[in-house]
């Protein structure tokens, strides 16, 4: 059976002006412990170490961003170091990832205008928090969304 955005997913929106990203209500956020608010910790499975030294959170469940299926990581390091939509849409583009419709919707989510420094990568970097990257894998047709915070 397959999944639609609404049944059994959990909505991520992002607040592109202040750098938050929410699952449901509730933001992505670490506390004065350094580990994931307990609401979000709960969506997650067990967490694991990277080579890094992060801790790696992947949520039990699927995500929506804007009605696109995803699998959703989580790495903190003393603060939410980064989140990273892994989505379930295969695609296939002609020239460049800039063609999905996927990056075409956060564009207009987020209203501002992603750059293309490579065929497989559109990148916005001009943001107070951080920076927001889909990277392509064009071989698999997979696209990624990193959201990487200062």
């Amino acid at each position: 059976m397959a999944l639609h955005a609404t049944e059994m997913t959990l909505a991520i929106k992002i607040d592109w002006s202040a750098g938050v990203v929410y699952a449901g209500p509730s933001a992505i956020q670490v506390g004065s412990s350094g580990e994931l608010f307990p609401a979000i910790a709960s969506l997650c499975q067990s967490s694991e170490t990277t080579l890094q030294r992060k801790v790696r959170y992947r949520f039990s469940r699927k995500v929506s961003l804007l009605g696109h299926l995803a699998d959703c990581v989580v790495d903190v390091a003393g603060k939410v170091d980064s989140v990273t939509l892994l989505f379930e849409r295969i695609e296939f583009f002609d020239a460049r990832v800039m063609e999905s419709r996927i990056v075409k919707a956060v564009e207009a989510n987020a209203q501002a205008r992603f750059g293309n420094p490579h065929p497989a990568v559109a990148l916005l970097d001009s943001l107070p928090w951080g920076e927001a990257r889909f990277t392509y894998d064009s071989k698999q047709g997979h696209l990624n969304l990193s959201l990487q915070f200062k």
